[in-house]
């Protein structure tokens, strides 16, 4: 509550001291965090449970998203990837659904049906791959979410992987085997093997495709320029201009005012609190979402790797689905650790 204080005070503040300040986005910025400052006690078993479900829910979406890429080649169907024509469009949300793998090919990246794009799709696989790796240490789950991150065929979920989940995954996987025990090998090996296999099918299908968007960073109109290049610009042309500016930002909302004679200008999370809150607000904000996660997950690695994943791979700042979707994920439950200490049988300890 008192980091939620510091934030809300920051976001006040640059409100009050910015020329480009909107009530709604200060509004926002109130509303949706404010929400993360409530929490669920819960039991061991109540907190692994929970993040059973959502490791299945997950799973669920990424197998639906490896069927719904291979389904594309029998029903030729856009209902597929959207529900444009099925839905009304004011109550759809929907961003770049249909995300073909290159222009006119008439073949689209998977969403999972359910998700707005298909960074949507990888991001949310890759951020589930590590809380399974850590935090329920459950093999079951990591195949499907690599089919999630393959077929949306999308880099963010991939990168967050490679960076925060590879290592612990090596390690997870070696503490599977017991060297007294030859049987023990068996399902880590064959696990790697299929993991192996599956990648390496991948790999060579849209081996070109992913040294293609590899490129994309030197060009102006790409997604990846848009999302990781552009933002340095918009820090060079507004953030360092003066030191109201760098310190406390041009105030919620500002944004898209300030960047409207930019081609493509994109809100990526650390450069929308940046221009719009400052210094000050990137602080506050860093610091209450670092010990909303700690609070759920008992880990600081988790809790930065999120924070990596939320301002820098992606743009969720105030969009109140991803804002939402991330406070269940790794916010809502808080365990209360059992009177004697001990976990549920066959559960690691959060201790």
């Amino acid at each position: 509550l008192l980091l939620f204080i510091f934030f809300a005070g920051s976001v006040v503040i640059s409100y009050v001291w910015g020329a480009h300040s909107t009530p709604t986005a200060a509004f926002l910025f109130l509303l949706v965090y404010g929400i993360w400052v409530l929490a669920c006690p819960v039991t061991e078993e109540e907190y692994y449970r929970y993040f059973h479900r959502v490791a299945f829910l997950v799973s669920l979406i990424c197998i639906l998203g490896a069927v719904q890429y291979f389904a594309q080649f029998v029903v030729k169907s856009d209902l597929i990837f959207s529900w444009r024509g099925l839905v009304p469009g004011s109550f759809l949300l929907e961003h770049n659904v249909l995300n073909e793998l290159s222009y006119g090919s008439g073949h689209y990246k998977s969403n999972g049906v359910f998700l707005m794009e298909p960074s949507s799709l990888s991001g949310l696989a890759g951020r589930e791959l590590l809380l399974v790796v850590l935090l329920l240490k459950d093999v079951r789950y990591i195949i499907p979410l690599a089919l999630g991150m393959a077929f949306a065929l999308s880099g963010q979920g991939i990168v967050f992987a490679l960076l925060f989940a590879s290592i612990p995954l090596i390690f997870f996987l070696g503490s599977k085997v017991r060297p007294a025990d030859s049987r023990s090998f068996v399902g880590p090996i064959l696990l790697v093997l299929v993991v192996v296999i599956a990648v390496g099918g991948v790999l060579s299908i849209f081996g070109d495709y992913f040294l293609g968007r590899a490129g994309e960073y030197a060009h102006p109109k790409s997604s990846a320029y848009a999302r990781y290049i552009t933002p340095f610009l918009v820090f060079e042309d507004h953030v360092i201009k003066s030191p109201g500016a760098f310190f406390l930002g041009y105030g919620p909302g500002s944004f898209d005012a300030l960047t409207a004679n930019r081609t493509v200008a994109h809100e990526t999370g650390w450069i929308k609190i940046f221009l719009e809150l400052g210094l000050l607000g990137v602080v506050s904000f860093c610091a209450f979402f670092l010990y909303c996660v700690f609070s759920c997950t008992r880990s600081w690695y988790i809790a930065v790797a999120m924070l990596f994943h939320y301002l820098l791979l992606d743009s969720p700042v105030l969009s109140p689905q991803f804002t939402f979707l991330a406070y269940a994920m790794f916010v809502l439950p808080v365990c209360a650790v059992n009177p004697n200490g001990k976990p549920p049988e066959g559960k690691p300890s959060l201790k």
